[in-house]
């Protein structure tokens, strides 16, 4: 079993080699990309805490609903970052608001 994976960049490397040798990884502790439940997900993988997609339904859509229909993101530059501003974009634009621009910081 591989345990405390720190980033989502090394959990989503990890969940691929759990997969092919057939041994189990449990992600949790922190934010993670929804990728690890979604498109990457394995029957080895465990996830246990909150990831983007949960953040952007419920902090992007609501603020959309709230009357915040316009965006502007300031992206941290790194998996996690992207993953964020993708899945609430995606919250944002089916909730009818607009992304403006985004930018990427380090």
């Amino acid at each position: 079993m591989i345990t405390e994976l720190t980033t989502s960049s090394v959990a989503l490397a990890v969940q691929e080699l759990s997969k092919a040798q057939k041994k189990i990884d449990i992600v949790g502790r922190k934010r993670r990309h929804s990728r690890l439940t979604g498109d990457a997900c394995t029957p080895y993988g465990f996830h246990w805490a909150f990831d983007t997609h949960a953040l952007a339904v419920g902090n992007g859509g609501a603020l959309t609903e709230a009357g915040g229909d316009t965006w502007f993101f300031l992206t941290a530059d790194y998996a996690f970052g992207y993953a964020l501003e993708e899945d609430t974009t995606n919250v944002v634009k089916a909730k009818g608001g607009k992304v403006l621009a985004r930018c990427g910081i380090r």
